[in-house]
């Protein structure tokens, strides 16, 4: 059977070259390097959505070998020609804006459906990949979602959240 290591983070960890809001983070390269190494991972998948290169392709590239990485994620051009949504959510005001206080806040309506149609788009490049174990790292939202896709799938998953909130704190 094969195994999927998923790991379900914030996208501006990852660092990919054509992103907005990067920030920095040696966490989140010392445990991609840690579970691959724990887990004998021999392919990765990234949803990063035709952004990269981003630090795991790199990685992935100088430690696990040629085309052993696959970002499964269509980019934003691509999205309609598939017929898959472009936006996934929106922001959602939490009370009013409050220039005196500078209060700011913002939550996230999720669109389930646009997320939905993005997991079904993953699955076969999974599926169709020959692997012993993967790692499999996707945004915080798809982390349950998509274990659960994959488990019914037939997949062995392991399921790991890394969220920086310190540094994601931080202004931009």
């Amino acid at each position: 059977m094969k195994t999927v290591i998923l790991l379900g983070t914030a996208h501006r960890v990852q660092g990919a070259e054509r992103g907005i809001c990067n920030i920095e983070d040696p966490d989140y390269e010392t445990l991609v390097a840690q579970l691959c190494r724990e887990y004998a991972v021999d392919f990765i998948f990234e949803e990063a959505s035709g952004l990269g290169p981003t630090i795991v392709e790199k990685f992935a590239l100088a430690n696990i070998g040629l085309r052993r990485y696959k970002d499964i994620d269509p980019s934003a051009a691509d999205r309609k020609k598939l017929g898959v949504p472009a936006e996934t959510g929106k922001d959602y005001r939490i009370g009013k804006l409050n220039f005196d206080t500078n209060h700011w806040g913002f939550a996230r309506e999720e669109l389930i459906d646009a997320h939905e149609t993005r997991e079904h788009f993953w699955l076969p490049f999974i599926r169709e990949q020959r692997f012993i174990k993967a790692l499999v790292i996707c945004g915080q939202a798809h982390l349950l979602s998509f274990g659960f896709r994959l488990k019914s799938d037939g997949f062995n998953v392991k399921a790991y959240s890394y969220m920086p909130y310190a540094l994601l704190a931080r202004p931009a």
